[in-house]
């Protein structure tokens, strides 16, 4: 199975979250979670927790990889 698989969940929880930080932004949908509330806080907030969130996802998904497939 190639290591890039793992990219392709990241990618799509990466796109759901800059939709509804979107939507958030035009009033349409409110949260669902803290972080996407922009008019509740600062830039710096919301970019701060997108980072985390994105390196926990690959990082989480990288290291699901490396065991499942070292025994292989």
């Amino acid at each position: 199975m190639p290591l890039k698989i793992i990219v392709w969940p990241a990618v799509a929880s990466l796109l759901y979250g800059i939709i509804a930080l979107g939507l958030n932004a035009a009033r349409i949908l409110d949260g669902p979670y803290f972080f996407l509330k922009v008019y509740e806080q600062s830039a710096v907030v919301i970019v701060t927790w997108f980072a985390i969130i994105a390196v926990l996802c690959l990082g989480l998904a990288l290291l699901y990889y490396k065991l499942k497939w070292r025994r292989r």
